[in-house]
């Protein structure tokens, strides 16, 4: 029984599974793990759980709990290239962007089954309907929080972000405008009209 208490029923110290087909679709996955165990915080080297899909679009690592944070695991996550018509059609309602793609990038935590993760956004070739104007967008990063219990996250968007989505496409349709239709004197005097 001691020897139990201090040594996890189960450790796997290296797991690889690749080319597995999950779900009936024509997704690859590979997966890797080392320090996997039945009691993670009886190790003193943390875990890692690692999902990649493909040729490594999307990736997800789990870092597991140790004997120093019992309660709390590593999230990192990575999409790159996800189409803004297939976000909308898992959501299953209208969002108020359309067309191009975002790519996001995580690294937060997970402590007691509450998510903690702060996600960056960009935003590319997308139109936004912000503030009842249609705005275009081209890699623009957005901040948001992926935040609460693991059973109903929530996300947190900034209205700060929204705000500057707003102007920096505002200020390019201007910037645009101009150096189309303004005449050559008035791109001399503007930072932007060379």
């Amino acid at each position: 029984d001691s020897l139990i208490r201090k040594s996890p029923r189960l450790l796997i110290r290296d797991l690889k599974a690749e080319n597995l087909e999950i779900g009936g679709n024509d997704d690859i996955f590979n997966i890797s793990g080392n320090n996997l165990s039945t009691q993670p915080a009886l190790l003193t080297e943390s875990g890692q759980l690692k999902v990649v899909r493909g040729d490594g679009d999307l990736s997800v690592t789990l870092g597991l709990p140790t004997a120093a944070t019992p309660s709390e695991s590593r999230l990192q996550v990575g999409l790159s290239g996800m189409e803004i018509s297939e976000l909308e059609a898992q959501a299953g309602k209208e969002l108020p962007m359309k067309g191009g793609t975002m790519d996001i990038s995580g690294d937060g935590t997970i402590d007691n089954g509450v998510l903690d993760v702060p996600l960056k956004v960009t935003l590319k070739n997308t139109t936004v309907n912000a503030f009842g104007t249609e705005l275009p967008l081209n890699n623009f990063p957005l901040e948001i929080k992926l935040y609460g219990p693991m059973e109903d996250p929530n996300l947190k968007i900034p209205t700060d972000a929204l705000k500057n989505a707003a102007t920096e496409a505002g200020k390019s349709k201007v910037e645009n405008l101009i150096k189309e239709k303004g005449g050559d004197e008035l791109k001399k005097l503007l930072p932007f009209g060379n």
